[in-house]
């Protein structure tokens, strides 16, 4: 069993903002894959299903970005979900927009939504970076993440959303090295 969570805050206000860029990948993955429609169990929204012989939670929590760790905890635990077994999709500002990147294990950098579930399970887990870059005025930073992309930056982070959803199946099967080089093609 594979958990894919993808982060990002719920509510109108949010969707296609920068810090949904999570929530994005994750409907991304559902829909390329057939998986059912998402349903509410605690503070999660949760769909289920399989990709490529592997069976899947795809999970959104909704508690808002700051406690991303204590909505999945539940489910990791009562599943007995090992970290290597736990992936999250996440906007990056240290990534140009557009641009993925993944990685196991490291630091938040400040992402508040890694931080909480860093503090939940720890921080041994797949990341996948969406790149949203950064705003030009540091103290703009929160504004920014919760702003809404451009046309042409919408145009970008599909096109990575829709890399990474057709590439999942690679990190599901443990295989990170693969996913990387399959969304870097594309970024070329």
């Amino acid at each position: 069993m594979k958990i894919v969570i993808g982060l990002g805050n719920p509510g109108e206000q949010y969707e296609n903002t920068r810090h949904n860029a999570g929530f994005m990948a994750a409907d991304s993955v559902c829909l390329r894959y057939s998986l059912p429609a998402f349903s509410m169990k605690g503070q999660t929204m949760i769909s289920s299903g399989e990709i490529e012989g592997e069976r899947v939670y795809i999970l959104k929590p909704i508690s808002f970005m700051n406690l991303s760790g204590s909505a999945i905890a539940p489910l990791i635990s009562m599943n007995k979900i090992s970290n290597k077994d736990v992936i999250v999709m996440h906007d990056d500002l240290d990534i140009e927009c557009g641009k993925v990147k993944a990685k196991m294990g490291g630091s938040s950098r400040g992402h508040n939504g890694l931080r909480d579930i860093d503090r939940v399970i720890g921080s041994d887990y797949y990341r996948v970076r969406i790149g949203i870059g950064r705003p030009a005025l540091k103290p703009l930073v929160s504004s920014y993440v919760l702003s809404r992309f451009s046309d042409d930056q919408m145009e970008k982070i599909n096109s990575a959303i829709d890399e990474i959803s057709e590439n999942i199946s690679k990190i599901l099967h443990g295989n990170i090295n693969e996913f990387v080089k399959a969304v870097g093609k594309m970024q070329l």
